[in-house]
């Protein structure tokens, strides 16, 4: 749904199946219990609920993974951005983009490198990786993997 531009469904459908998810005790699974959180953070940012995302994006940090981390900076900035602050937004970027390279998370860190030539004139995009991936649709990719209101900041 999110690839598809449906955050709003997205968001709909893992409020629903949170109880449920709680209740099974997936979430004692630290992998699980991350991945989750960055659905919910990235969800949150793509329907404008920038309370809700740093409010996940803070959970990401508690977990204090290297990869974990590097989602929330990626967050983070998601949030900067909507809040009209593109240079706070840039800088933050630019981090998560240096811990998604350390965390191998190549995709990641080109999605921040995206986002970040978005905000900062002059700033390195990530076409080149994209294309050497053979993604067919960069914008859908980014939308995925670093999401902004579907109303733009």
């Amino acid at each position: 749904d999110l690839y598809a531009g449906e955050a709003a469904a997205a968001w709909k459908r893992t409020s629903e199946a949170w109880p449920a998810l709680r209740g099974s005790l997936i979430l004692r699974l630290q992998l699980l219990r991350i991945e989750w959180l960055h659905l919910r953070a990235r969800l949150a940012l793509a329907v404008g609920q920038l309370e809700e995302a740093a409010r996940y994006a803070r959970g990401l940090e508690r977990e204090k993974m290297p990869w974990s981390l590097a989602l929330a900076g990626l967050i983070r900035a998601g949030v900067a951005a909507s809040r009209g602050r593109r240079e706070q937004a840039a800088g933050l970027a630019a981090s998560a983009e240096q811990a998604c390279e350390a965390a191998g998370m190549a995709h990641y860190a080109a999605a921040a490198r995206h986002r970040r030539s978005e905000w900062m004139k002059g700033a390195e995009t990530a076409d080149a990786w994209f294309a050497a991936q053979k993604v067919r649709n960069p914008a859908r990719m980014v939308a995925l993997l670093a999401p902004l209101p579907e109303n733009g900041p």
